[in-house]
């Protein structure tokens, strides 16, 4: 094992010079960086696997048909000049219809 003598005249071992960040920060801010990278990379492979189940989870949901219910009639009502109110309520549906959720 090789020793150096430190400034305040303490014996430092050559191991613990390696693994001390005030020494190395540079080498502490890149294993830093790795293990980010790897989380993200981690995340975004488990994003992946499940995006489709999740899909299928929020389309198939009762709450999911009922917002997009209200939004769209808000958006017929809103935008779509149909005085009727049966045809708006036909039309909205319709609408609805043409709505799909994916994964992208």
């Amino acid at each position: 094992m090789v020793v150096c003598k430190g400034r305040l005249g303490r014996w430092l071992s050559l191991r613990s010079l390696i693994v001390h960040p005030y020494y190395f920060p540079q080498m502490f801010d890149a294993v830093q960086e790795i293990k980010e990278l790897t989380v993200t990379k981690s995340l975004r492979l488990l994003r992946d696997g499940f995006k489709s189940e999740l899909a299928s989870y929020v389309y198939a949901d009762q709450r999911m048909t009922d917002l997009l219910q209200e939004l769209v009639g808000e958006f017929v009502e809103t935008n779509i000049p149909v005085v009727d109110e049966d045809n708006r309520m036909e039309l909205s549906l319709m609408m609805m219809e043409t709505l799909d959720v994916i994964a992208r």
